[in-house]
């Protein structure tokens, strides 16, 4: 089995990494109590984002770790609303029925997401696309089926996709709006709306006097300064199987890990293994096992990046490695016929 070499210290302090389930390390009760009595934790879990949402927080008491989380979920119900895919009645689901050369006015939430998508869109060179909402939908489809979709389908949902088809613009004085030249169009912001929000959370608690804080949104995790008498947050990284134990340990601080991959997003058609994920740039999917974590100092950047370094594979994304807003990326593939994965990193 190759195994991983070590990994310098960079955002806090790594000792080793990778998959897709990120789970968070609590300490013993011993050393709970051995901590210093200005400081202590405080959690809140509840379901959000389609997933499930953690945060934990160290501060004097109850009173100020309620005052900083209640701020922290208020922006999060304020900039949500707009960039859910998964709602209907977002203002992202609903821009898929604007009729061709339409301009309307966007949110600020959803215009800020808009321009770092184009931004990862540009840094992975076409491989991160938000504007392939029909592609997405085309190839889910598939999935459930177990059934690969047809020429004609691949064709006309590519017809609807890109960023050729979109007109965002920022105007100084009209603000953000947008137009499609073809109606139809999907925007799928999902795999950078959970960054952005993260991120936002996060100024809500340092802005209420929170310093040792972990968000924790199904797995993309943003954390700053580490708890008490700690180096950092403690990390488990799962196995590229449902049932492998975590093979990677993470101890960070002011920074953020996403991991993408294929775990529980798959299916197997004629033999072949399809992600999720695909290539917009060919409009199929990525195939093969594979799981890829991101490290960066911004969430949006860990989320769009895992996604974007997924697509691309490890060998393209050493290439472009220098271009890109991430500390380090490690990478887990395994082939059909192999018993052990094998284990790739990239860093600064």
């Amino acid at each position: 089995m190759q195994r991983p070499s070590n990994i310098s210290d960079y955002c806090g302090g790594i000792a080793i990494v990778v998959s897709l389930i990120l789970t968070f390390d609590c300490l013993p009760s011993a050393l709970l109590l051995a901590q210093e009595a200005t400081q202590k934790r405080f959690e809140y879990s509840a379901p959000s984002m389609g997933s499930n949402l953690d945060i934990v927080v160290y501060a004097a008491s109850e009173e100020h770790a309620t005052k900083a989380i209640t701020a922290s979920l208020k922006k999060l119900e304020d900039l949500s609303a707009p960039l859910n895919n998964y709602d209907p009645t977002s203002e992202v689901s609903k821009l898929a029925s604007l009729p061709a050369n339409e301009r309307v006015a966007l949110s600020q939430p959803l215009a800020n997401v808009l321009i770092e998508s184009k931004r990862w869109m540009e840094l992975s060179h076409g491989r991160f696309d938000i504007t392939n909402g029909c592609l997405i939908a085309t190839w889910r489809a598939a999935r459930k089926k177990k059934s690969l979709p047809t020429e004609t389908e691949i064709i006309a949902a590519r017809s609807m996709s890109g960023w050729g088809n979109v007109e965002f613009r920022v105007d100084k004085d009209v603000g953000p709006t947008i137009a499609f030249r073809q109606s139809g169009t999907v925007l799928d912001v999902a795999g950078i709306a959970t960054g952005y929000l993260l991120d936002r959370m996060m100024e809500g608690l340092v802005a209420n006097g929170i310093q040792s804080a972990l968000i924790d949104a199904g797995g993309d995790v943003l954390v700053s300064d580490p708890p008490p008498e700690r180096n950092g947050w403690s990390i488990n990284v799962a196995g590229i199987s449902k049932k492998a134990p975590p093979l990677l340990r993470l101890t960070l601080r002011n920074c953020a890990v996403t991991t993408s991959g294929d775990l529980y997003q798959s299916a197997e058609i004629d033999g072949r293994r399809y992600s999720h994920l695909f290539d917009p740039t060919r409009g199929t999917p990525v195939e093969g096992r594979q799981s890829v974590t991101v490290i960066a100092k911004h969430a949006i950047d860990a989320d769009a990046g895992a996604t974007a370094l997924a697509i691309l594979g490890a060998d393209a994304s050493y290439d472009h490695w220098p271009s890109l807003p991430l500390d380090q990326a490690i990478f887990i593939t395994q082939q059909h016929d192999s018993e052990f994965p094998n284990y790739r990193k990239i860093d600064r």
